[in-house]
């Protein structure tokens, strides 16, 4: 397929500020890998969000030390999102991580908008049924450029240990991707990326965490794009209740701008232990593309 040139601007912004509009406490939780671009695309829809803005928590804010990504996400989600969904205050008991040791905590009352960003997020709004999902995504040397480059050297020795605590937190938790939007920030823009595709080779190597990330793969599937804007594309996606998706909103770059893209599943079936299913691009509820034939 030529490549395509997409029209519209920021969709997948305006695809969650949309879907969230429909609850009576909205929340958005925004996950992924360290240097993915979750801060980023969070504070774009604070930004853009019409009205009195949500406040905008960061799971790391909560997570208490190198090793406790885990127990920090489940506490966001015990002391503030289940009340958010009451319509009730909460409290977001801070990490003080310059004294490596508990910090402020800090009450959230009710009334307003929640995005909660950060390794994790999923897990923190687990009872929250109502909550919009983003999973953001980026090549892996991106990514690790990305949060080295963020923090000037700070995070330089501990790379390493906090991704592989974010792989032992996917495979003990079993949530990786259950999300209705997917944005992936590559490199396509120099100092502002623009959403892009990874490519599987330059993700990081299932080697680099052994047993952990082997017990997430086991949650997994593959999906494969049939056609469309992203054809001959596949994605490792997680289960979602020990079940493929039956439809996925991916937001790609295609000659350096965004556009959502929806998929629906169409078959699937088992290559080499591993459950893999088809999506067929739904045209009608995407974003419109322009085809580019000048060389034909």
């Amino acid at each position: 397929m030529r490549a395509a040139r997409a029209v519209s601007l920021d969709p997948a912004v305006e695809a969650v500020r949309r879907a969230a509009a429909r609850s009576r406490h909205p929340l958005v939780l925004v996950d992924g890998p360290s240097g993915a671009g979750k801060t980023t695309f969070a504070e774009a829809l604070q930004r853009a969000w019409p009205g009195r803005p949500p406040r905008l928590v960061r799971v790391d804010e909560a997570v208490p030390g190198w090793r406790g990504l885990h127990r920090g996400a489940l506490e966001v989600g015990r002391s503030l999102l289940v009340a958010h969904a009451r319509g009730a205050s909460g409290v977001v008991h801070r990490w003080d991580w310059d004294a490596d040791g508990p910090g402020a905590v800090v009450r959230m009352p009710p009334g307003r908008p929640l995005i909660v960003e950060g390794c994790g997020a999923f897990l923190a709004g687990l009872g929250r049924p109502d909550a919009v999902r983003v999973w953001m995504d980026a090549p892996y040397a991106v990514r690790r450029r990305r949060a080295l480059d963020r923090d000037r050297g700070a995070f330089d020795p501990h790379w390493d240990g906090w991704e592989a605590d974010w792989r032992r937190h996917l495979g003990r938790s079993g949530i990786g991707r259950p999300a209705g939007l997917v944005v992936r920030l590559g490199d396509r823009a120099g100092a502002h990326p623009r959403t892009g595709a990874a490519r599987r080779d330059d993700r990081a190597p299932l080697a680099d965490y052994g047993g952990d990330m082997a017990d997430a793969a086991a949650a997994t599937y593959v999906a494969e794009f049939i056609d469309g804007p992203l054809e001959g594309d596949f994605e490792q996606r997680s289960l979602v209740q020990g079940e493929p998706e039956k439809r996925v909103g991916m937001v790609a770059a295609v000659d350096g701008l965004e556009s959502l893209f929806w998929y629906d599943a169409v078959d699937q079936r088992e290559v080499n232990g591993q459950v893999r299913v088809r999506f067929r691009f739904d045209a009608d509820d995407s974003d419109p593309v322009e085809h580019d034939d000048e060389n034909d």
